[in-house]
């Protein structure tokens, strides 16, 4: 089989309406910021042929700044695989937890044969193989720390946290604790912090709050990770 993958800047839609790529079958994933907390938001989407449908999301989604497709030349990729692609790229994003969902709904996956099927999962294993390279590995666990992993660990106000710097900002360790409340917490925390709460990574142990799991914080200018955790 043979995959083919492209990064769509939203800027330049117009130049990619001009490639093959726009009038093939393939699956898409929508990646942008998301406006109220500090997590990434991403889409998850599939189409045959898959330009149209970005030119739709151009006009009718506005959260999204690049676009990254996946396709492939001749009959390679068909309905029910980009279909499959879309399902189980879903389900391990909300799974992994390390970005807000666009999608309104979960997609079902297609009726497929084992055959079928078999293909299709090497079709997600090449996704997934190259995702991490474009910066948007969001279905993924988090990469456990090796033994020469520096662990930070901060006291403060009555809850302790650590953690260890990432490829793309700050770990904090699952069992870490976070505050409940602060005289000086801007906005984008405090709606973090209730999306991880009903996301269940933040759990309410009544005098604070306890990481269900690792987690990934992105580096947000002056904004620390010991902001976001404590």
């Amino acid at each position: 089989r043979t995959l083919s993958g492209i990064v769509v800047p939203r800027i330049l839609f117009p130049k990619f309406k001009k490639r093959e790529e726009f009038d093939r079958t393939g699956v898409y994933v929508l990646v942008g910021a998301n406006e109220e907390t500090a997590d990434t938001r991403i889409y998850v989407g599939e189409a045959d042929p898959v330009g149209p449908r970005l030119e739709t999301h151009v006009k009718n989604k506005g959260f999204w700044t690049h676009a990254i497709a996946f396709t492939s030349q001749g009959d390679g990729l068909h309905k029910a695989h980009v279909e499959y692609l879309e399902s189980r790229l879903h389900k391990l994003a909300a799974q992994a937890k390390r970005c807000v969902l666009d999608n309104g709904n979960a997609p079902a996956l297609p009726t497929l044969n084992e055959m079928q099927q078999a293909e299709a999962e090497g079709y997600l294993d090449d996704v997934l193989l190259c995702l991490p390279i474009l910066n948007a590995d969001y279905f993924t666990t988090l990469p456990k720390r090796t033994s020469s992993t520096v662990v930070y660990s901060i006291k403060a106000r009555g809850v302790e946290a650590c953690g260890y710097e990432s490829a793309n900002g700050f770990i904090v360790q699952q069992r870490s604790q976070a505050a409940k409340t602060s005289a000086q917490v801007r906005d984008l925390v405090l709606k973090t912090r209730d999306h991880l709460v009903k996301q269940g990574v933040l759990a309410d142990k009544g005098a604070h709050y306890e990481l269900t799991q690792d987690y990934e914080f992105k580096m947000l200018g002056h904004l620390t990770p010991t902001a976001m955790a404590v």
